[in-house]
């Protein structure tokens, strides 16, 4: 037996049994077969899992991290510092290559020029 929330009850999950733990203010947990699924609310996820609203570039602009690298006149070693610890944009494609857009790069480093005319 476990308490969760001041309710005593059993874990056990028994094939072709379904058991439903009505948790607060829209979480719940239910077992199936031994699967435990965890139910949020939308509202529970506030901005972490918003939907895209804008048109993602067409594949033409994308670059790799060599060629915006060639691009910058920078190492690709300095780009890689850049997107993983200085928040940088890029995708990650499912087969875990990286791309950039020149314009998502621009854009990104505008804040930070130095110097020039005004």
């Amino acid at each position: 037996m476990e308490k969760i929330h001041g309710k005593s009850v059993d874990l056990k999950a028994v094939d072709g049994v379904r058991l439903s733990i009505p948790l607060h203010d829209g979480f719940s947990m239910t077992v199936t077969g031994g699967k435990l699924e965890l139910n949020l609310p939308a509202s529970a996820l506030g901005d972490a899992f918003t939907t895209q609203t804008g048109a993602l570039p067409p594949p033409s602009q994308y670059c790799s991290i060599g060629q915006e690298a060639e691009r910058l006149g920078i190492s690709e070693r300095t780009l890689r510092t850049y997107m993983h610890e200085k928040d940088c944009p890029f995708y990650r494609l499912p087969g875990g290559d990286v791309r950039l857009t020149s314009s998502e790069v621009d854009l990104w480093m505008a804040p930070r020029k130095v110097g020039g005319k005004k």
